[in-house]
């Protein structure tokens, strides 16, 4: 027998088997790069979907601010409303005109401190005419004026008020009243910012009825009085 007829032939027989593993090799290689695709995706996808959650969260907040803030806009006319139907006439002082919200009055500390005072002493003659109020107050600005006699040493309504006595029917307890405050304000003014002087200096003390308030330059001198006119 000729050995050359039965010598197995490697090549030909594994060929087959060398094709069929190529093949497989070839599944399993894309068989992983499409996984490695695949998680590549996902993983974009992840990403894409935490950019979306940042967008809408994003979005969220601004429209949630923009409501907000309209409500507050609200909220702050129904607010000034209110306020202005409450103290129609009654006045807001600095630090409760904050703490409602509403514009702080220009007047400085000082100066509403004294305009309160006076409406607080015209609360104790309020049953007097207009121009007797308006006469009243001329007492506590001259006080202050005057360098001479028992007020030389005054130097402000502070002073005027901290001493016991010197208007009758005031008192720190008195309401502050709108339209008090405005008279009081209104001859403040005068007073303050004005070169015009109804009155002089030395009209420091004060004549009162119920119906009549007049200034003296001294007690019992009926003779030299003031008072603003009647309108």
């Amino acid at each position: 027998m000729n050995n050359d007829s039965i010598k197995f032939d490697f090549w030909r027989v594994g060929r087959p088997f060398w094709r069929v593993g190529r093949i497989s090799g070839g599944v399993v290689y894309g068989a992983l790069a499409g996984l490695r695709v695949g998680y590549e995706k996902a993983k974009a996808s992840r990403y894409a979907v935490i950019a979306a959650h940042l967008l809408l969260a994003v979005l969220v907040l601004t429209l949630w601010t923009i409501v907000s803030f309209r409500v507050a806009q609200r909220d702050a006319q129904e607010s000034f409303e209110a306020w202005k139907e409450r103290f129609a006439d009654e006045y807001i002082s600095q630090r409760e005109a904050a703490e409602i919200g509403m514009p702080i009055d220009p007047i400085a500390a000082q100066e509403e401190w004294d305009i309160d005072a006076l409406a607080k002493m015209l609360y104790g003659v309020k049953q007097n005419s207009e121009t007797d109020l308006r006469t009243y107050v001329w007492a506590a600005f001259n006080r202050v004026d005057i360098k001479s006699g028992e007020f030389k040493d005054v130097g402000s309504l502070s002073e005027v008020f901290a001493k016991p006595g010197q208007f009758m029917g005031y008192s720190d307890d008195n309401p502050v009243i709108g339209s008090l405050r405005k008279i009081a304000e209104s001859e403040f003014r005068i007073w303050k910012d004005s070169k015009y002087r109804p009155v002089d200096v030395d009209y420091v003390f004060i004549y009162w009825t119920p119906d009549r308030v007049m200034l003296l330059q001294q007690i019992g001198d009926m003779v030299h009085t003031w008072r603003y006119a009647d309108a």
